[in-house]
């Protein structure tokens, strides 16, 4: 039987993933429009610091902040995730 060069990932260590990748998206779209985090955070109804925090893996980004960004930008939110 072939051995695996690698072990399968658990769900948390997908989702962690997940996120990561959804947070790099984010900042790399709002840096490329020029976009400022204290402006994105006041235009979609959180607070700067929590957008700093969402960035920075400090929070869980939820689906609802993933709609209101996706819909700030004018992007399919399945494109934060890919």
């Amino acid at each position: 039987m072939a051995k695996y060069p690698y072990q399968p990932l658990s769900d948390n260590q997908s989702l962690n993933n997940l996120q990561s990748k959804i947070r790099a998206n984010i900042k790399a779209l709002r840096l490329s429009k020029g976009i400022k985090r204290n402006h994105l955070a006041r235009d979609i109804g959180i607070h700067k610091q929590y957008l700093y925090m969402l960035e920075k893996g400090m929070k869980p980004i939820n689906l609802s902040h993933i709609e209101k960004i996706a819909a700030y930008f004018k992007v399919d939110p399945a494109s934060l995730l890919a």
